[in-house]
């Protein structure tokens, strides 16, 4: 049941990111960040299970403390960006 909780609650946050990411920056950057950001999703969808199963196997909790850390990383990287000023052309 936690799996798919967590399945779908990714599924979400990465719906909303869209929706975000295409809002608040214009076509060039939003291009770069959303090839960026495939790019390390496929990168890291190959090699994450070879870290996360043996975190699992020492204890079940680790992945989660692991994801959790990782999230607020990227939480703090991702505030420090700067965003569009309105009213400008977005092209």
């Amino acid at each position: 049941m936690a799996i798919v909780l967590a399945k779908l609650s990714v599924r979400g946050i990465i719906t909303v990111t869209r929706i975000v990411t295409c809002e608040s920056y214009g076509t060039v950057y939003r291009t770069m960040g959303l090839a960026f950001g495939y790019g390390c999703g496929n990168f890291a969808n190959s090699t994450v299970p070879y870290i996360i199963f043996p975190l699992y196997f020492i204890n079940p909790f680790y992945p989660f403390y692991a994801g959790a850390i990782i999230n607020l990383i990227l939480m703090v990287t991702i505030l420090t960006f700067p965003s569009d000023s309105g009213n400008k052309s977005l092209e």
